[in-house]
């Protein structure tokens, strides 16, 4: 999905179409990317709503030195 999203001219139904999915689940499945910290936002076209990726904001990433990670595998 969120290669798709990366392309652009994607609205929530087209989404749905091209994934073969529910668009409840598109926008379920959008609202969890957004929460990870991907700068997805919708934007208008003479065609509808689109979705778009913010390439400039880059995701929130979560950095861990190894003894955090080991701690965090178990």
């Amino acid at each position: 999905m969120l290669q798709l999203i990366r392309i652009g001219g994607y609205s929530t139904p087209k989404l749905a179409e091209k994934l073969r999915v529910s668009i409840p689940t598109v926008s379920r499945d959008v609202t969890a990317l957004r929460q990870r910290g991907h700068a997805i936002r919708s934007m208008r076209t003479d065609e509808g709503w689109s979705f778009v990726l913010d390439q400039k904001k880059p995701p929130n990433v979560i950095r861990m030195t190894n003894p955090q990670l080991k701690v965090a595998q178990g």
